[in-house]
């Protein structure tokens, strides 16, 4: 499901405006990564590194979503601490 890249309301396919915000959507390109446990961290880093997403989603081995972010512009800190925190670390 696609994102509003400005608000980041989760949109209906085919919506050509985001119905909070109000702001064109874009086209919207869907990568998936499959990443060992120990190398999650390092992906979302540079997946944030690189700016052009907009929500992060990780999902277990059976596909269930066991975390979502909205993609903010954070400094290396944050999202080590961000993380540290939501896995317990």
């Amino acid at each position: 499901m696609p994102y509003c890249c400005k608000c980041g309301t989760k949109l209906n396919e085919g919506d050509k405006f985001c119905p909070v915000c109000g702001a064109a959507t874009a086209k919207v390109t869907r990568e998936e990564f499959t990443v060992s446990s120990d190398d999650i961290i390092e992906k979302v880093k540079q997946l944030l590194h690189e700016g052009n997403v907009t929500r992060i989603i990780v999902k277990d081995e059976k596909g269930k979503t066991m975390l979502e972010i909205p993609a903010i512009r954070l400094s290396k800190f944050d999202v080590s601490w961000f993380f540290m925190v939501v896995l317990g670390c």
